[in-house]
């Protein structure tokens, strides 16, 4: 049994304790899937070439060889299918508008993430991947073929794939929007932000304490100048 295999096998036992398969969960990996893979491709060159066909030669001498972009080549497809589940790590819970999504806790596009209302569940990720696991297990040759077309929308992908193919969503699943980038902002969130140290003294606290030094010293000063001028009285006595 491969890799894959063992895995889903594993996933299976704890949703048979668990219970039944979370319908709205399993769309939701589905588009993920499809978000996932959508935006590998879009993120490759399309000057980026790859060399495919046959090493074999022909009676001429020739072989049969030839460059595609490599964003939907077989090479590509395989490498993406092979990572894509990894990244259900990336994934979390988030409280919105009185819902729970499933968010991503990775930015893209040089986006930053705010963790407020998120909950980082390893249980979750287990989850994630074994439906993302199943997804493809069970329509990979379907996905390959999709992935090769350039003329299918994003949208159109996911319909096709986690609605007409899987039957993984209904028409009104796919109608709401994917909220996997709430937790994505424009700037940094404060809770990330470099926070000042509570130990360290601030400048006026510093400066506080320099002046008080500076009085004890100048007190110190005085003690002394007074000790000396009586012992001057004392020996003109």
């Amino acid at each position: 049994m491969d890799i894959l295999g063992t895995s889903l096998c594993l996933g299976l036992l704890v949703l048979l304790v668990e219970g039944k398969k979370d319908g709205d969960l399993y769309c939701t990996v589905c588009r993920i899937v499809v978000d996932e893979l959508a935006y590998a491709i879009s993120q490759v060159s399309p000057d980026k070439k790859v060399q495919v066909g046959s090493f074999r030669i022909d009676p001429q001498g020739n072989q049969a060889r030839y460059m595609v972009p490599y964003a939907r080549s077989d090479v590509h497809i395989t490498e993406m299918l092979e990572q894509v589940c990894d990244k259900m790590g990336d994934y979390a819970e988030m409280t919105h508008d009185g819902q729970t999504n499933i968010v991503r806790t990775s930015a893209r596009d040089g986006k930053y993430i705010s963790l407020k209302k998120v909950d980082v569940n390893p249980d979750l990720h287990k989850k994630l991947k074994f439906y993302c696991e199943s997804v493809l297990e069970e329509h990979e040759d379907d996905i390959v073929g999709l992935l090769k077309k350039e003329n299918i929308p994003n949208t159109s992908l996911e319909s096709i794939l986690c609605g007409e193919i899987s039957a993984a969503c209904s028409e009104k699943q796919l109608s709401v929007p994917l909220a996997t980038g709430l937790a994505e902002v424009d700037t940094m969130p404060e809770e990330d932000e470099e926070k000042p140290d509570e130990d360290a003294d601030t400048p006026d606290e510093a400066g506080g304490v320099d002046k008080q030094e500076e009085g004890d010293k100048k007190e110190n000063e005085g003690d002394d100048e007074d000790g000396a001028d009586e012992n001057v009285i004392k020996e003109e006595l």
